[in-house]
């Protein structure tokens, strides 16, 4: 089989898998629209931390940054233990930027704790996806 018709993902999500994932994606999405429109912000959410909309933004990034690429890598084959270390690096970078880098930023330990909350509920996603809801792809050659 010629390089040109060859599939490039090794793993593909089950039909569930994917949904779930584009799911949670558009539910991330939601929260930061609501930080700048008040009529997508969520009572809930509000009645727990009224100040939630003031962080969400490290939150939803962190999450839509962690869970963009691990989701990709995962249907390309790339080792879980990558995609681990993909977390912990965007989990240090907001640590790091959130208290002690003051380049555009207001040092703030409360968008430290949201933004290390977004990183790891995608790694908890990305790992139950690796887990249960990827398969190999029939197509890709060796497989």
């Amino acid at each position: 089989m010629s390089d040109a018709f060859r599939p490039a993902l090794r793993r593909v999500p089950t039909p569930v898998a994917a949904l779930a994932f584009l799911i949670l994606l558009a539910a991330h999405a939601v929260l930061l629209v609501g930080r700048k429109r008040p009529g997508w912000r969520s009572d809930a959410l509000l009645a727990v931390d009224a100040g939630v909309y003031s962080h969400v933004s490290n939150f939803g990034l962190s999450y839509l940054l962690v869970a963009g690429i691990g989701y990709m890598w995962l249907m390309l084959g790339v080792h879980r233990r990558l995609v681990m270390m993909l977390g912990v690096a965007c989990a240090l970078a907001n640590v790091v930027y959130e208290l002690w880098v003051p380049v555009l930023n207001t040092p703030d330990p409360r968008d430290a704790v949201y933004g290390l909350a977004g990183t790891a509920v995608a790694m908890v996603v990305l790992l139950a996806i690796d887990q249960f809801g990827m398969r190999a792809n029939p197509a890709f050659p060796g497989t």
